[in-house]
């Protein structure tokens, strides 16, 4: 409970900041339309409630570039020049700056074609006679004779419809001041944009009633637009996904609104499953721990496949367990009571018989019939003679002269036995339980992945609760046909069983290049794409269906930056984790560094460089805590860089500002330390 208050306090946090949009979208139109339009705004899945039209007056004093009234200070200005050519969808809410009080508002009237088509024809001809009565070149107009021969044509043959439209946007805000700064903000994202603004001078008050909700346009600045180009003004070009009691994730990077999303509400995704596509150091480690971690906070029991046992010490410090799987390490899984049970019924022995019958083989490279049928009465037995068997019963029951008997007898004793022929010690009821498979051998890859796959599916088929299995760096684990099976099994089943396999790969070429692997990667309802290169980029867009701007997104996104496709919804984000999940995160990571060795100290050359000057000054206010790193675990730290083979001394830290070069000279000195990378 108190993980899951930390997250949803953490997505109220991000809703609150100031770079978070609030975006308010209201429709004024006639009485008689609206049933048409709560039809079309109902079959898109956009909700709504109807406002009666407002009766409040407005008071003011109007100046030459600014409104006066009660709520402070406003300017308006109109869209004088649209960007480009062509429209992109959403290119309205680049004029929107973060932090700022905005209201933007267009007005359409629509216009009968065969009168567009006559007035288009007269300014055709109006503009072919500038370009013959000027031998310069008009680049302007020149650009616009094509675009009203193009949309002259769409009209005529019915493609196209033609709208009278306008377009305002008013900023206020308290003080005198601060208008004149989001002024200037409006100003920079209309260059940004390749848009002209025109303030509405000394008709403030009129431009400020346009932007207002109630259909009144008295300026009248309009333009001829089609219906293609009026479309790229609608709201809802940037999605927004914030499902109440969903996983915390980040934010919108587009509108800075936190993302929250439920990957068990079946009523919007198919499945529960997620996959993250990204190269090394896109940020996919740190996307799956704050995943697992929200999806332990809503009391789901996680799983992890770690093939590089990055998560083991995070699993440790959430409560569950670390599981390495290597020779010694004193961890067992016993295939003789991977299905626990009170009812030893042949309904029962069957499946588990087989169960061993299966690993045997795998061990021993395949069995024949005889070989099997000898192995699963040995099973029996061993069930009937022994309360809690292991796999040494199995063997000491087959004829001593058989080969699997000369096979598992090697497996059943030493070090390996401990593993495969001991009971099983390993907590599977854990909240959050991490298999790190770094020092696993060749041969004991496929049996060791087959255990796992039987004690986890046992669990998972069970419903008593969610479980969510995660695998990390799937295209590694895929060559081994054992887990590639069961993973596709799990993609396809676990749905049924209130489950979710989440899994990350850095080479989407990988699964994509097989049958059972495209049938992985293409299964989750909700993906996450981070950075990728060009080659895996194309195949990403080729498989999912991705636009052209969404590519060039994943080529030049950075570090914690994902595509989310969630469902219906595409958006871009940007992985932020709560507080108690980063520091979870940075003790894990900490831990898993390799600790500093002492050394001593050696003298400097004296043709070395000169330490960089460090300045002494007061830090920002507001300044994080992480400004200054902490080198091993010191609070109270700072290094300062090493050149050649000159040292890095620590000096004393207060409230994140270095002290003053005086004050080093004339302070105690410092004991040298190592930098994290090992340096001196």
């Amino acid at each position: 409970d108190e993980m899951r208050g930390n997250d949803l306090w953490f997505a109220d946090q991000l809703a609150e900041l100031r770079s978070a949009c609030r975006r308010t979208v209201t429709f004024v139109i006639a009485r008689e339309h609206s049933a048409r339009l709560e039809a079309a705004l109902r079959e898109i899945g956009v909700g709504f409630h109807l406002r009666p039209a407002g009766t409040s007056t407005v008071y003011g004093r109007q100046h030459a570039s600014l409104l006066l009234h009660s709520t402070g200070f406003s300017r308006t200005w109109y869209v004088e020049r649209l960007p480009g050519l062509e429209l992109d969808p959403g290119w309205l809410f680049g004029l929107l700056p973060p932090g700022l009080r905005v209201a933007l508002s267009w007005h359409a009237t629509p216009l009968p074609s065969a009168w567009v088509v006559g007035y288009l024809q007269r300014q055709l001809v109006s503009m072919r006679a500038s370009r013959l009565q000027n031998e310069g070149s008009d680049p302007a107009l020149a650009a616009a004779v094509p675009a009203a021969e193009g949309l002259q044509r769409k009209l005529a043959t019915s493609q196209e419809k033609a709208f009278h439209v306008s377009i305002y946007l008013t900023v206020s805000a308290p003080t005198m001041q601060q208008l004149e700064l989001g002024a200037t903000r409006i100003d920079t994202a209309s260059r940004a944009a390749l848009s002209r603004l025109e303030p509405c001078t000394f008709r403030m008050l009129d431009g400020y009633l346009a932007t207002l909700p109630v259909g009144v346009d008295r300026l009248r600045r309009k333009r001829v637009l089609d219906t293609s180009a009026l479309a790229t003004m609608l709201p809802w070009s940037h999605a927004e996904l914030r499902q109440i009691g969903g996983l915390t994730v980040g934010t919108n990077r587009a509108t800075g609104c936190p993302v929250t999303f439920d990957p068990f509400d079946h009523t919007r995704y198919a499945n529960a499953n997620i996959a993250v596509f990204g190269h090394s150091g896109a940020g996919k480690t740190y996307l799956l721990s704050a995943l697992a971690m929200a999806a332990l906070g809503c009391g789901v029991q996680v799983f992890l496949i770690d093939p590089e046992h990055e998560y083991g010490r995070l699993a440790t410090l959430l409560g569950g367990v670390d599981v390495q799987l290597a020779l010694g390490s004193g961890h067992a899984l016993n295939v003789l009571d991977l299905r626990p049970s009170d009812h030893h019924d042949e309904a029962w022995l069957g499946p588990a018989a087989a169960d061993a019958v299966d690993l045997c083989s795998i061990i021993c490279g395949g069995l024949d019939e005889p070989e099997r049928a000898l192995i699963e009465a040995a099973v029996r037995s061993a069930y009937r003679d022994r309360i809690q068997p292991v796999l040494r019963d199995v063997a000491e029951r087959l004829p001593s002269s058989s080969r699997a008997a000369v096979i598992l007898g090697r497996w059943v004793q030493g070090s390996l036995g401990q593993m495969f022929s001991s009971p099983t010690n390993i907590d599977l009821e854990a909240p959050i339980v991490a298999f790190g498979m770094r020092e696993l051998r060749d041969e004991m890859v496929a049996p060791v992945h087959f255990l796992l796959a039987e004690a986890l599916w046992t669990r998972i088929k069970r419903k008593e609760r969610r479980r969510m299995l995660v695998v990390d760096e799937l295209g590694l684990l895929f060559e081994d046909p054992t887990i590639r099976r069961f993973v596709v099994s799990l993609a396809r089943r676990i749905r049924k069983y209130q489950g979710s396999l989440m899994f990350a790969t850095q080479n989407p070429g990988d699964l994509l290049s097989s049958e059972s692997g495209s049938v992985v990667a293409t299964n989750p309802a909700i993906a996450f794409f981070g950075a990728q290169r060009p080659g895996e980029a194309a195949k990403l867009q080729r498989t999912f269906h991705l636009s052209q701007r969404q590519r060039s997104f994943l080529e030049s996104a950075r570090r914690g930056e994902f595509l989310l496709s969630a469902g219906p919804d595409r958006l871009s984000i940007e992985v932020k984790a709560p507080p108690w999940q980063e520091d979870v995160i940075r003790r894990a990571r900490g831990a898993a560094r390799p600790p500093p060795r002492n050394g001593r100290l050696t003298s400097a050359r004296a043709a070395s460089p000169s330490l960089p000057h460090l300045s002494s000054r007061r830090s920002p206010v507001g300044a994080s805590a992480r400004s200054i790193r902490s080198p091993f675990g010191c609070s109270n730290l700072a290094l300062r860089s090493a050149v050649d083979r000159q040292h890095a001394f620590a000096q004393p830290v207060r409230d994140g500002v270095l002290p003053t070069h005086e004050a080093r000279r004339a302070g105690q000195p410092f004991r040298s330390g190592l930098r994290e990378d090992g340096g001196r």
